[in-house]
């Protein structure tokens, strides 16, 4: 039976705008299972970043369960919530969300840091991680010593270091030129190939068209769930 990463059932959120309730996800329903590529697409305001927040651990939902690896999110503590964004989520962001004054060997093993990994071990992994993404040559420099396309490859071995449940990526190519965007997302394809678990949301049909299944949502709800032949690139 495949495991089961993410699931959601019957979940609800809205936000209040002074006493306006604004509603942001009505009854979204949606699994993910270990080693898929899904992308979760819609325009501006559909409900995808709340989603993403909610499915990242970085926000609650109002109604419904959650249960991520087979844990009940609702029941967990703060403590216990962090461990999981620390550890078992990999993060990766349009504006690649690197700290200026670390080093990008620095900056990738900033997770393993928090887990209280030792500093040769992190060392280890990071060297490993950043050969990945093909920045081995790049340890030493500075975020801002490096183009767009090598940020995100930083921000990518930074999410992938601690060998997370799953990567999340919102708009990895929004701030990227479109050749550059096509090797971030050729990545993206290696790191699914070599049995990762990946959730990339994004508005982009280029970026769409690279997953394995695609989820649209529309105004807060999900209107077709749709799995697709993967034509591999290399």
């Amino acid at each position: 039976m495949d495991k089961k990463v993410i699931e959601i059932k019957n979940l609800f959120k809205s936000y209040h705008i002074g006493h306006v309730e604004v509603p942001a996800l009505k009854n979204i329903n949606l699994a993910v299972i270990k080693n898929q590529y899904v992308v979760i697409k819609g325009p501006s305001g559909s409900g995808k970043s709340t989603l993403m927040h909610i499915v990242g651990c970085l926000d609650r939902a109002d109604r419904g369960s959650y249960y991520f690896d087979g844990h009940l999110v609702e029941e967990l503590s703060d403590l216990e919530l962090a461990e999981i964004r620390g550890g078992k989520i990999g993060f990766i962001f349009q504006s690649f969300n690197l700290i200026p004054r670390l080093s990008i060997l620095k900056n990738v093993e900033l997770p393993l840091f928090y887990l209280g990994i030792s500093a040769s071990e992190r060392s280890s992994l990071a060297r490993d991680s950043l050969a990945r993404v093909g920045l081995e040559h790049r340890l030493t420099h500075s975020p801002a010593e490096l183009s767009g396309g090598e940020k995100q490859r930083a921000a990518i071995a930074r999410a992938i270091v601690t060998n997370p449940s799953i990567v999340l990526a919102d708009e990895p190519t929004g701030n990227l030129d479109s050749k550059t965007g096509e090797d971030i997302l050729k990545i993206f394809d290696r790191i699914y190939r070599d049995g990762g678990t990946i959730l990339i949301v994004t508005h982009n049909e280029m970026v769409a068209e690279r997953g394995g299944r695609i989820v649209t949502v529309l105004d807060g709800e999900i209107v077709s769930d749709i799995e697709i032949i993967r034509t591999e690139k290399e």
